[in-house]
């Protein structure tokens, strides 16, 4: 065998030459994946102080207090103060141009007294009816005692709103209930806050008893007795989406016009 430069044989030199090369790859492929191992702890890191500012959350406390959770939403119908007047059971008694609001769980009816911002609470129970002035809309809102109805609901506590009136008024009441936080610290899932939620319900009033809208087409359209096929056809001309409000708003403002002519 031939010997190359250096005295070595030529079949070690490739061996040598070999190894270089490989040990040379294998650095440069090691040295990309510690880069790329960086580049995900510091994006580890980031998304941490994003989504667990406080640290919570996972195995790891650094005796830093979870934020506190908060309540979300209000009791009342409406937090602003708006214009009104109160019709009392009392004598027929009348409260005008007062700014008033309505709190639904105590079902009370808060009463800016004087300029100088006293609150005067009146009892559900003793207002006859209410109308509020919208601070937004301008426009007025009609408020009817449901003790002075007959109802096929089982609470009886609070206020129709007046949504349309005629022979089939359409009204709403607006209930306000309480829901538990479900934030589960460890997964960092579910609602963190408290909650108030409002939930409306739909009644229509013939004389002096209200009962509860059903959503299904066939049942909500017994309620216009000989009109259901007229009905019918105002719903499918407009393609009135009869669970919505406006929908409702619609179809009874149609119904009750149509009596009159």
């Amino acid at each position: 065998m031939k010997n190359c430069k250096f005295h070595l044989p030529c079949r070690m030199v490739m061996t040598v030459l070999t190894f270089l090369y490989y040990m040379l790859v294998s650095g440069l492929s090691w040295a990309q994946q510690e880069s790329i191992q960086k580049t995900v702890r510091a994006t580890n890191i980031q998304e941490m102080f994003m989504n667990r500012p406080n640290f919570m959350g996972g195995n790891s406390v650094y005796g830093i207090p979870e934020a506190p959770k908060m309540l979300e939403g209000n009791y009342y119908l409406d937090p602003n103060w708006n214009r009104g007047s109160i019709l009392l059971y009392n004598e027929d008694e009348i409260l005008n141009d007062y700014f008033i609001r309505y709190q639904i769980e105590e079902d009370q009816l808060e009463v800016m007294a004087n300029e100088e911002g006293s609150i005067v609470k009146i009892n559900g129970v003793s207002v006859k009816n209410f109308i509020s002035v919208d601070s937004v809309t301008k426009s007025q809102r009609i408020f009817m005692n449901q003790r002075d109805f007959v109802s096929d609901s089982e609470e009886v506590m609070g206020f129709y709103e007046v949504l349309v009136d005629g022979d089939m008024m359409l009204v709403k009441t607006t209930k306000a209930t309480f829901r538990n936080s479900n934030y589960n610290t460890a997964l960092m899932m579910g609602e963190k806050n408290d909650r108030i939620v409002k939930r409306d319900s739909y009644y229509y009033i013939v004389g002096d008893s209200a009962h509860a809208i059903s959503s299904k087409m066939n049942q909500f359209l017994e309620l216009f007795g000989d009109k259901r096929p007229e009905i019918r056809r105002y719903i499918n001309k407009y393609n009135v989406d009869i669970k919505s409000e406006l929908g409702l708003v619609r179809v009874f403002n149609f119904y009750n016009n149509r009596r009159e002519d």
